[in-house]
């Protein structure tokens, strides 16, 4: 607009000297033409070599750690910028130093502004430290960029793209701090120096003898041999914990969910794998949450693998209160999968009947089940031989987020 009014008074200057025979209108006119030549010139000329990008120092970090958030300007040809203006869209759950933050139109996002110049060839990096204060997935962005010439008749802008995901693994704390016994934690469970049979793991077949378990019978290698023949396990000596993760904290899906209560579970989960992975034991993780943007529930089967506990912290950063099933019609559906002997934990604020109903089958096929109550009441167990630990008012959760 400011240039089609620029433009309007130059041809009537250019007129009226004409008409006039004024030569001081005219050149005034030629002067207003040629500034509004350039002017228009720098300003399509402002973002060619200039380059923007923004992100984090690191793509993971831990819960607490300090970070940088990284902005790099160059400007890559002769012509300088006069003025440059930059609005970073930041998100409010890493807590920001050494700038001034101002009320996003974007949820959970807050606006970084600031103005700079660029002489030609220059280049410029903002670095700000930050707070990795609660777990998730974060991106920068999407960034506003503008640029124009020396008066700013002829503004130009563009957007710059989210920058790469950050991810901040959920807080973890020892066992102590959840008020858990160093020595077993979870009860009785198998050591892992005792060698036993795997049943889900068969190396062959020999002959029935009279105290072997009639549901290791092979009958179609008894069929082809005509006479009793049961499998052979191979022998294992690692322990299975299971994490069983309940992101349920209503009773009602609808009726929303408690933040403090959620992220107590999460913390605890990962505690508890923590420990596990530390111990070299095979664990894994179930949960009724999900990945953002996902509708399938997390099933991580238990392992050795040295990226495990990475997979597991992994999920659980990007746990979304929105859940697709319930933990209990979760178990139904996985319990057929579970290793033979795991120990059971199951992390949980709310337990339904339906899920004490689930446990209780667990139980009965032979797996050690320990629930930890997250919440401040107490929890008693309707189930016998169901351990439950109240951890609601251990001191790792206190001021927790």
């Amino acid at each position: 607009m400011f240039g089609d009014v620029w433009l309007h008074l130059t041809t009537l200057l250019l007129i009226i000297g004409a008409l006039s025979g004024r030569t001081v209108i005219t050149i005034l006119g030629m002067l207003i033409f040629v500034t509004d030549g350039v002017t228009r010139l720098w300003s399509y000329l402002a973002f060619r070599g200039v380059r923007y990008a923004h992100g984090f120092s690191v793509s993971r970090a831990f819960h607490g750690e300090l970070i940088d958030l990284e902005i790099r300007l160059s400007n890559r040809k002769l012509l300088p910028l006069l003025w440059l203006e930059v609005q970073e869209q930041v998100p409010e759950a890493l807590p920001l130093s050494g700038a001034e933050l101002l009320p996003s139109h974007l949820s959970q996002m807050l606006l970084l502004f600031r103005t700079t110049s660029l002489a030609p060839y220059e280049r410029l990096t903002w670095r700000y430290p930050l707070s990795c204060a609660m777990r998730g997935f974060y991106r920068l962005g999407p960034t506003v960029v503008r640029a124009g010439d020396l008066f700013g008749m002829f503004p130009r802008r563009y957007e710059v793209e989210q920058s790469p995901p950050l991810l901040v693994y959920p807080r973890m704390v020892p066992l102590a701090a959840l008020s858990l016994p160093e020595r077993r934690p979870f009860g009785d469970v198998r050591s892992r120096e005792r060698i036993f049979q795997d049943p889900s793991r068969t190396v062959g077949v020999r002959d029935y003898q009279p105290t072997d378990p009639l549901k290791h019978v092979d009958w179609k290698a008894s069929a082809r041999r005509q006479s009793l023949q049961v499998r052979q396990f191979e022998p294992s000596t690692t322990l299975h914990l299971l994490v069983l993760l309940n992101i349920d904290t209503m009773e009602h899906s609808w009726e929303g969910y408690i933040p403090e209560l959620l992220e107590r579970n999460i913390t605890c989960a990962a505690s508890v794998a923590r420990h596990a992975y530390d111990r070299r034991w095979s664990v894994g993780l179930i949960a009724n949450g999900s990945f953002p943007q996902s509708e399938y529930p997390i099933r991580i089967p238990p392992s050795r693998s040295p990226d495990q506990l990475v997979h597991i912290l992994e999920a659980l950063a990007g746990v979304i209160p929105l859940t697709t099933s319930t933990l209990a019609e979760l178990m139904e559906e996985e319990s057929h999968r579970f290793p033979w002997g795991a120990t059971i934990v199951c992390v949980a604020a709310l337990v339904t009947e339906p899920l004490w109903a689930a446990l209780a089958r667990v139980l009965q096929r032979g797996h050690p089940v320990t629930v930890l109550n997250t919440a401040q009441r107490p929890l008693v167990s309707p189930v016998d031989g169901i351990q439950v630990v109240d951890v609601g008012q251990a001191p790792a959760f206190s001021g927790i987020r």
